[in-house]
């Protein structure tokens, strides 16, 4: 990504990063105000990324379909309500 991109674009992308991070934090430490800062910042850190990849797993396209047919891999039936719901639910009970 950086090598196409001017640094203020980075800096502008780094600082969106930033100001989400700071809100899933609020959030946790709002409502799960038992949470120490460093049980907040560890949900912080697997939260993110687990929700980058969430998508996939609620959106298929008929191609990716087929193919998982083909290989007998099950999939649909998940909203990306009910997975974020069930991850952080996971997550927050480590």
């Amino acid at each position: 990504m950086e090598e196409n991109s001017r640094m203020e674009r980075l800096v502008s992308f780094k600082l969106a990063y930033k100001r989400s991070t700071e809100t899933v934090k609020a959030l946790a430490r709002k409502f799960c105000p038992e949470k120490d800062a460093d049980a907040v910042e560890r949900f912080a850190l697997v939260f993110l990324p687990f929700l980058h990849g969430v998508h996939p797993y609620a959106f298929s396209t008929p191609k990716q379909m087929e193919a998982m047919d083909q290989a007998g891999v099950p999939y649909g039936g998940r909203t990306i309500y009910s997975l974020v719901y069930e991850g952080m639910k996971n997550i927050l009970n480590q």
